[in-house]
């Protein structure tokens, strides 16, 4: 929430969805009604600090945290709202004045506020407790939509498992300290989320079907809904069929970590950076879907959900009950969750936004990951969302084995999360350690004046060996020995003998000993070699593309370091440090890091003191593709 969405809120003025309390030193009498009303009816925010002809008069900044804790402790105290509901107001300035706001949804149970029940209109609360004909149709209403909260009075606590109960009350005071499931035991904990009800009507009392998807054991599970399935569907290859496929039947918890596992499986995650902060494209986009057809999703309907990856598109569908018909857009301020209390558990945990923000976020992610396409949301019968992504024939490969591999499964890729050999070191220094780094070798013990590695021979007059060029010491094959370009250093192989006295130098085109291995000037490259150094607007260029999301001042940054890297590879941090005056020790490392994540530079040698960075391949030919 932004003061801009807070200020086109009061624009509108009060309404069905909209009530102002002024609550400016302490929280009004009536909130609690308004909070009850926007619940039995459809849902809407709360803001206080506005008076009701709109003007903002802000809270007290003093009375804020009281307001705040009064406004949380009422929505879990039965006296005030039974059912209890929790949910959590949120704090925002505008014009150096303070608004609290709360965002309600509907809820899937009848309320009341002070043994009375309140619905919503355009002009305000009503108290509708003595009506018989709106409360029993109001009962009806609920009880015909949100068939999450049909009651199986025969279900124990024995049929939930109390692992992933504990494992959700982590997850919820990791998002918020001092969350107040961390002081429930199991069985208050499924109360406090309404998933233990008592049907007023018919004075019938039990855990929920909400109760059993989130937290019951695989068997009670099938049990209850033998249908119940979320099909994941690999479909590029073989469109009769699939490449890929996973039935998950299980609780909504685990059910949305294999479907997220799935996506990241078989889909790409370019390199974005948001401001200074990596942010992953593909976990905004389908945390977010995902979660949408899990939680908004009629259960009791035998037809099976579906997540289905096919070339250029995702395509996520499952059956619904309709509040309306049509597309959902990032311009709606509101929408109705199907199931809430199943909604407001996968809120605690952070598995899916407050209502709207989500799909607002999957809109503006997905027009940078599809590059401008923009995905479709439709609610009808079927609950149904397509999220495009780019041509898959540039990642798709074949196994040996006829399977079907993608960047994310096993293979490199330049976008991709996949860490080098020399990915994932320790800052400071260099910020990389080689693989064999810390390793001793058979030669080592013994250190040489120039920081090197000793031979076996050593004691061998050592003026035979100062003659040698240097790098003859440093020569290094990289992946693979086919490659030329990749070779910086390598060490003479084990059991070589040092070259005796008389040994001609390398600069006279003699080889080494170690017979067949030429030295570099002999036609082995290094990576700088075979390469035109890339003009500034070439760099400039390939940053842009790379880090489009990043602050103008850290591209900067970035195409600086790049350029220096380019013009003068081989060098450690401290050399880039020294010689190019870019800033602290910090911020050198923290720009090395994000060039080595976006597979623009890489670490090359035995260890911190013999190695240094170079451009990777994948650069060299972005570099080439910017060139031409």
């Amino acid at each position: 929430m932004t003061p801009n969405d807070i200020l086109q809120i009061v624009a509108q003025g009060e309404g069905v969805n909209i009530e102002f309390k002024t609550s400016e030193f302490e929280l009004n009498k009536d909130v609690f009604e308004s909070v009850c009303a926007f619940l039995n009816s459809s849902g809407g925010m709360l803001v206080l600090g506005v008076k009701n002809d709109g003007s903002i008069k802000g809270v007290f900044e003093g009375a804020i945290q009281q307001i705040m804790d009064s406004l949380v402790s009422g929505l879990n105290n039965p006296q005030q709202l039974n059912p209890t509901f929790y949910l959590s107001p949120g704090v925002i300035q505008i014009d150096e004045k303070s608004i609290i706001y709360l965002k309600v949804p509907e809820s899937s149970q009848v309320h009341q506020s002070k043994n009375k029940i309140f619905v919503r209109n355009e002009d305000g609360d009503f108290d509708v407790t003595n009506n018989q004909e709106i409360v029993k149709h109001l009962y009806q209403r609920k009880s015909n939509v949100f068939t999450e909260n049909t009651i199986y009075p025969y279900l124990k606590f024995e049929h939930f498992r109390p692992d992933l109960i504990k494992k959700v009350r982590t997850m919820a005071s990791n998002v918020r300290p001092n969350h107040p499931w961390q002081s429930l035991d199991n069985e208050g904990l499924l109360k406090s989320a309404q998933l233990f009800q008592t049907n007023y009507k018919t004075n019938e009392s039990g855990y929920t079907l909400a109760a059993v998807l989130l937290f019951g054991r695989d068997d009670v599970i099938k049990s209850i809904l033998p249908a119940y399935k979320t099909d994941a569907i690999l479909r590029i290859r073989n469109i009769d069929r699939y490449d890929d496929r996973d039935e998950v039947r299980t609780n909504l918890i685990d059910s949305y970590e294999r479907l997220m596992q799935f996506i990241r499986k078989h889909l790409p995650d370019p390199f974005y950076l948001e401001g200074d902060k990596r942010v992953s494209l593909r976990e905004m986009i389908f945390r977010e879907a995902i979660a949408n057809t899990l939680i908004h999703r009629e259960f009791t309907n035998a037809y099976p959900a579906r997540m289905i990856i096919e070339k250029n598109k995702v395509t996520i569908d499952n059956w619904n009950l309709p509040v309306k018909y049509g597309l959902i857009s990032p311009d709606l301020f509101y929408t109705h969750p199907k199931n809430p209390n199943i909604l407001q558990v996968f809120k605690e945990i952070r598995m899916a936004d407050e209502l709207g923000s989500g799909v607002r976020n999957m809109y503006k992610y997905t027009a940078i990951y599809a590059k401008g396409k923009l995905p479709k949301i439709e609610e009808m019968e079927f609950f149904k969302v397509t999220v495009p992504y780019f041509d898959s024939d540039l990642v798709l490969k074949n196994k040996k084995s006829g399977g079907v591999d993608f960047p994310n499964d096993g293979v490199n890729f330049p976008n991709d999360e996949v860490n080098f050999p020399n990915d994932g070191v320790n800052f400071p220094n260099d910020g990389v350690n080689s693989p064999n780094d810390g390793v001793n070798s058979p030669n080592d013990g013994v250190n040489l004046e120039s920081g090197g590695v000793d031979f076996p021979n050593d004691g061998v007059n050592d003026t035979a060996n100062d003659g040698v060029n240097d790098t003859t010491n440093l020569i290094k094959e990289k992946n693979d020995t086919a490659n030329a370009e990749t070779v910086t250093a390598r060490k003479i192989d084990e059991g070589v003998k040092s070259p005796s006295e008389g040994v001609n130098l390398p600069s006279e085109g003699v080889n080494l000993p170690s017979e067949g291995v030429k030295l570099p000037s002999e036609g082995i490259k290094l990576p700088s070699e075979g390469i035109k150094l890339p003009s500034e607007g070439v760099i400039e260029n390939v940053i842009q593309e790379l880090f489009f999301g990043a602050k103008r001042n850290v591209k900067s940054k970035l195409k600086f370091l790049l350029s220096a890297i380019a013009k003068n590879e081989g060098k450690r941090i401290p050399d880039y440090d020294k010689n190019y005056d870019l800033g602290t020790n910090r911020t050198v490392e923290r720009y090395f890091h994000l060039l080595k994540e976006a597979r623009l530079i890489e670490f090359i040698g035995d260890s911190r003191k013999t190695g240094g960075y170079f451009l990777t391949k994948e650069c060299r030919h972005k570099i080439a593709e910017k060139s031409t």
